[in-house]
């Protein structure tokens, strides 16, 4: 993880606790749960599960941190001398930061920027034998959420993941609770 990601994810987590008594009672504000599904840009189907928690100010400028945990359903078969050798993704997690603004008549739009940390466990397994290893690098995006009925948020995002040396993207759509 790079000087400016862990930057970014410790800067943000300290502005979203330290900002608490200037926090309101807004749309945005306070701890969540979600699910998120979408495709990369190669594809691959994606669903995933996120928790955070944020901070609202009168402002409306909204600091948070969330985790991500999720899988691409992603594998494939290779002839390697012979040998058949399946590899794929097992799962992938993330810890972001970000910061956003809330905006219309009625406070229930929410844009945001983030930037972190994300890692992919991989696999390959031939004849039985199976091998994995974790790789990971920086997460960024950009999303949008709404507040309606209750406390569910609708989310949309736009996500870059770099990692190792590859890099790609991923749109997804998914249902936040706000407690």
């Amino acid at each position: 993880m790079s000087i400016l990601s862990k930057t970014s994810i410790i800067a943000t987590v300290l502005v979203a606790f330290t900002t608490g008594a200037a926090a309101i009672d807004g749309h945005f504000n306070g701890p969540y749960i979600g699910a998120d599904v979408g495709f990369t840009d190669e594809g691959e189907f994606y669903y995933g599960a996120n928790a955070g928690i944020r901070t609202q100010t009168y402002n409306n400028i909204v600091f948070g941190a969330e985790a991500t945990f999720g899988d691409y359903a992603v594998s494939e078969d290779f002839n390697i001398s012979g040998q058949t050798v399946t590899a794929g993704i097992d799962y992938s997690w993330s810890a972001v930061g970000y910061i956003g603004y809330v905006f219309g008549l009625d406070k229930r739009n929410l844009i945001k920027l983030g930037a972190g940390y994300n890692s992919f466990h991989v696999f390959a397994e031939s004849q039985g034998i199976k091998d994995s290893d974790s790789a990971g690098d920086v997460r960024t995006f950009v999303g949008y959420e709404r507040a309606f009925v209750g406390n569910w948020n609708l989310r949309l995002e736009a996500n870059y993941i770099k990692v190792e040396g590859s890099d790609g993207s991923m749109a997804t759509i998914g249902l936040a609770y706000q407690f």
